[in-house]
């Protein structure tokens, strides 16, 4: 049997990140900016990684750390994804300041 330790890790990396950002598009969503279709785009990219590192090595301590930390990745995405973005910054008046 051939040794897939360094190709799951980087489908658990890979399934934190896309769990992370579904998270931020849940909430971008709830806000009413993000279209449905991108938050489906990113379950399907987190279930697909986190499906490849449980079918490659079963329910093992890297798929049960992984599974804890999509979970809240999930979480802190969608907490962030709610809160709606800084306004920008006008530093014209600053810059040039008129006299």
């Amino acid at each position: 049997m051939q040794d897939y330790g360094p190709i799951r890790l980087a489908l658990a990396v890979l399934a934190v990140s896309f769990a992370y950002l579904t998270g931020l598009t849940a909430g971008a969503r709830r806000r009413g900016v993000a279209p449905l279709g991108r938050l489906y785009r990113w379950i399907l990219r987190t279930a697909v990684a986190s499906l490849a590192v449980l079918v490659s090595g079963g329910l093992d301590p890297v798929s049960g750390v992984m599974l804890a930390v999509v979970t809240a990745g999930v979480g802190i995405g969608f907490l962030r994804g709610r809160r709606a973005p800084k306004p920008p910054e006008d530093l014209s008046k600053l810059l040039f300041p008129k006299e």
